[in-house]
């Protein structure tokens, strides 16, 4: 599964910034046989009724919304 859509995104204390992003199903990553560059990718559980998910920032947001800092993991967003 994998569906696009515009968010708005805000870090703590952060302004808010519209920006494209896509929900994907938990074995998105598998799929496409990549692994993210620091952290995770999502986990099976993630996806179960309740459970709040996770994001995995695209490398150009990471470094020009968080200065590339590995720091922003586990982090929340808004």
């Amino acid at each position: 599964m994998y569906a696009v859509r515009n968010m708005n995104v805000a870090s703590a204390g952060g302004e808010p910034e519209r920006l494209p992003g896509a929900f994907t199903s938990t074995s998105f990553f598998d799929v496409l046989g990549v692994e993210p560059i620091l952290g995770r990718g999502f986990l099976r559980s993630e996806a179960e009724p309740g459970q709040t998910g996770s994001v995995v920032l695209g490398y150009g947001l990471w470094q020009r919304r968080f200065g590339g800092y590995a720091s922003v993991i586990g982090t929340s967003l808004v």
